[in-house]
């Protein structure tokens, strides 16, 4: 479970004596919504049109002290994401894709209802700029309100056509009112459609598969195509990576473009020395900014693990130390990756790696901008770990983080149901290790010396490595 912060959204919540009750909407599948404590003793639909208000951790505040004075005075039944920090969390799909944006979610009673109420709260929200809810539809192109029809109150999560029969609210994005349902702004909805399908993305990309869609962007496949002057074209393959405004938008005004932005420039550092791809060309459109790269393999670390592919403990060490031997290379030019796991390492047909993924990467002597808590389930410690290190330097915390992900690294490669189990959020506590996951389970799995080492990345060992060069050092011990 998710240690929740008491910010400023989550004392506005106290001082309305909202509920925290995920049995009044099956739709919930987690406790972090909170709700008035009238909307107990109302009527809700099992199916109909829902209204969503997207918003940063930034203009939040201003959102709520706005939205819910008015659905309060209304008695307009609504939910309401209980804290910033559960906010931003949302935002960067960690309760999936298609909930990204959704700050206040409200519950008209009618279509007839849903067609003035979502007016009137657009009215209310003009010049607010907010990330793009990927499940619904835009009410027009400035603005925060989007809607949809879906399952509201029905506990089975089916939504019953006209005919009787039944269907799953799959939420599928392309498809956020149902062809059976009649839309009814559908008319004056002036968002624009997208012309020429066949068009060339930026003028010069062909998507050929994506690879992996967050709330930051996405990752693709892609053909880049070099219009000549003459009617020759030169045509390249390569990893397509875009950053969508607002995208993972922090508390101090970081988003995806700018990360993106700092990677491609880290990568041009990196990528003469054999620790990433070469990044190719970075450019701006409508907000967004699109980063290409070469294209190094076509398989991570997660889809082999993923794949429970047998490989023998020798070469498990040996495309360990490749790992760790990259993420020293970036110690020892005052470089910390920050956000290493499975996902973020590429292989080619001959088990070489490179990284990938530097958004998150901090140079030494550059603004610190980013919360202790980025990174993916189980690579990351527990932000309660912090306060048992006592005062060190912040670039001491910065190599043990990724000795702490190195450590979990080995033990995903060892023993790779751990990681899937982790990866599918069978674990749910933060900062979880191997060592959290049954160990009896692990230990036909982990010859004594691999796990003695994970053991030694873990925060509060006694011999808790003080450098990815230690740990390098019993490695190849182990592999000798």
């Amino acid at each position: 479970m998710i240690s929740i912060k008491k910010d400023t959204i989550y004392q506005k919540i106290e001082a309305y004596n909202f509920v925290f009750d995920d049995a009044l909407h099956t739709e919930s599948t987690t406790s972090i919504y909170a709700y008035p404590r009238y909307a107990k003793k109302q009527h809700v639909l099992e199916q109909g049109f829902k209204i969503h208000i997207s918003a940063t951790v930034i203009n939040s505040e201003s959102i709520f002290d706005i939205v819910i004075p008015y659905l309060i005075k209304q008695k307009i039944h609504f939910k309401v994401v209980k804290s910033n920090q559960l906010l931003r969390l949302l935002n960067e799909d960690q309760f999936g894709y298609t909930q990204i944006g959704k700050f206040i979610t409200v519950y008209p009673v009618s279509t007839a209802h849903f067609v003035v109420l979502i007016h009137e709260l657009d009215k209310l929200l003009i010049g607010f700029v907010s990330p793009t809810i990927p499940s619904d539809i835009r009410l027009h192109i400035n603005s925060i309100v989007y809607y949809r029809y879906g399952v509201i109150s029905n506990t089975k999560n089916e939504l019953i056509l006209p005919d009787g029969s039944v269907v799953q609210d799959a939420r599928n994005p392309t498809e956020p009112v149902p062809f059976w349902v009649k839309d009814p702004l559908k008319k004056e909805n002036p968002v624009p459609k997208k012309k020429g399908a066949n068009k060339l993305l930026l003028d010069r990309y062909i998507l050929l598969k994506v690879v992996r869609q967050r709330g930051k962007g996405l990752v693709a496949l892609a053909l880049e195509v070099q219009k000549k002057k003459s009617l020759d074209s030169n045509i390249r393959l390569v990893f397509l990576k875009q950053a969508r405004k607002l995208g993972e938008l922090n508390a101090n005004g970081i988003d995806a473009v700018n990360r993106l932005e700092k990677e491609f420039h880290l990568m041009q550092q990196l990528a003469p020395i054999g620790i990433c791809p070469q990044p190719i060309d970075f450019l701006r459109y409508q907000g967004d900014a699109f980063m290409s790269m070469s294209v190094f393999g076509e398989k991570s670390l997660d889809e082999i693990l993923f794949g429970n592919m047998l490989l023998p403990k020798d070469m498990l060490l040996k495309i360990f130390l490749c790992i760790a031997s990259k993420i020293d290379a970036l110690h020892t030019r005052y470089i910390y990756f920050f956000d290493l796991h499975p996902g973020n390492v590429l292989l080619n047909d001959f088990n070489e790696v490179l990284l990938t993924d530097f958004e998150y990467a901090v140079q030494r002597d550059s603004d610190f901008s980013e919360s202790w808590d980025v990174g993916t389930q189980g690579f990351y410690p527990s932000p309660s770990v912090w306060d048992t290190l006592g005062k060190i330097s912040l670039y001491k915390k910065m190599i043990y983080k990724d000795l702490f992900a190195l450590g979990n690294v080995l033990a995903a490669l060892f023993c790779p149901q751990w990681y899937q189990d982790v990866i599918q959020e069978k674990h749910q506590q933060q900062g979880s290790t191997f060592l959290n996951w049954g160990i009896e389970e692990a230990l036909p799995l982990f010859p004594e010396a691999v796990r003695a080492i994970c053991t030694k990345t873990n925060f509060g060992i006694t011999e808790q490595y003080q450098s990815v060069r230690e740990l390098i050092q019993d490695v190849q011990q182990v592999a000798l």
